[in-house]
């Protein structure tokens, strides 16, 4: 997953700069940082669980586009001083697999946005912004399916906004039209804006 060449340069700039912390994205970089000086502590911001199992709401399992089995992830992580996980589900999987390793969640991050006191136009739209991976196209597929009839049956004028990989590939799979109210953006660069 990483060129050998990326370890030395990654502990050559540790001792130069005299870094004592470094963070890894992982699972493509994690490996560059194999030969860090034992001062240095070591953050992975796993992004995403590589060997946990992902099942549909109807149970099925979700075929991942990249996955380790649970030892690989496991030598993968297991240098690390601290993982970080994204959800409270994958953290407790990250605590099973690498006992007595520290791992934290953080959570989804976004500034809080002041909300207007009386209902206005923007009461009426749902957003939802996203990567085109199987469990986001599952996830709304089966929103389209079962929710969004519901809530256009309840508020006419509601709005479903997509925006990012997820939103293009709803367009293609969509070609001769997609729902009522549903509009896709496509690629946002500033996410400030879609909020």
């Amino acid at each position: 997953l990483c060129p050998s060449y990326a370890t030395t340069l990654v502990q050559r700039i540790a001792e130069q700069e005299s870094i004592a912390l470094c963070l890894a994205y992982y699972a493509f970089a994690i490996q560059a940082f194999a030969g860090l000086p034992s001062a240095v502590r070591l953050l992975c911001d796993t992004v995403e669980v590589f060997s946990m199992p992902r099942r549909t709401a109807s149970g099925e399992l979700i075929e991942p586009v990249l996955s380790f089995p649970p030892h690989e992830e496991r030598a993968f992580l297991r240098e690390c001083d601290i993982v970080i996980g994204i959800q409270a589900e994958e953290s407790s999987y990250l605590s099973e697999l690498l006992p007595g390793g520290e791992v934290v969640t953080v959570g989804i991050d976004c500034n809080k946005l002041s909300w207007p006191i009386s209902p206005s136009q923007a009461s009426n739209v749902i957003g939802i912004i996203g990567s085109d991976n199987v469990g986001n196209l599952e996830g709304l597929a089966l929103f389209l399916d079962q929710s969004w009839p519901m809530i256009r049956s309840a508020c006419p004028q509601a709005r479903l906004c997509i925006a990012g990989k997820l939103g293009i590939a709803l367009s293609e799979k969509h070609q001769l039209g997609l729902p009522d109210g549903v509009i896709t953006l496509g690629w946002i660069p500033d996410l400030s804006h879609f909020y």
